[in-house]
């Protein structure tokens, strides 16, 4: 089994099928990203139950359209390019989970919740990679992930002195 770190500069040195594989997780990971917003912005942002409930989402999908910004810039520095995902329709997602469309308040707290655990472990586990950039990236990002729990805890329990 394969162990050492790769550094940027060494993955041209690579089997073809390892940088194919590398190029294929990133850009099913900036898929996910932003495939969230396209789910739920369009009705949950203007029929959220509140002003600050509104304001989550939107820094909710600000935050998604970040995480793909970082990992189509990875990608990038891989030479993958991942734009095309910014414009292609739900049906088209690599994952059946963002294929749909939210509708619901409680839907988009639940799918959110449930959404962001499952990308914290799948970050960990992508954080083993050998590429040493986006092994660091990663094991950075599996720390700070936690944003959809954060949605669903203030909305649930108020923020700003509102209870839902």
């Amino acid at each position: 089994m394969f162990e050492d770190k790769v550094d940027r500069e060494e993955l041209d040195k690579m089997p073809s099928e390892y940088k194919e594989l590398l190029e294929r997780v990133l850009t099913i990971q900036a898929d996910c990203e932003i495939g969230g917003p396209h789910l739920y912005v369009k009705d949950i942002l203007p029929s959220a139950p509140s002003k600050v409930n509104q304001l989550i989402v939107a820094r909710t999908a600000a935050e998604e359209m970040d995480h793909y910004r970082k990992f189509a810039r990875l990608a990038g520095e891989i030479g993958k390019d991942t734009s095309f995902l910014l414009s292609i329709p739900n049906q088209k997602r690599y994952l059946e989970a963002f294929r749909g469309v939210i509708t619901t308040w409680e839907d988009f707290s639940v799918f959110g919740f449930l959404i962001d655990r499952v990308g914290r472990y799948q970050l960990e586990e992508i954080s083993r990679l050998q590429l040493f950039a986006v092994a660091t990236y990663f094991a950075r990002g599996s720390e700070r992930r936690g944003g959809a729990y954060r949605v669903w805890h203030q909305s649930n329990n108020g923020i700003g002195g509102e209870k839902r």
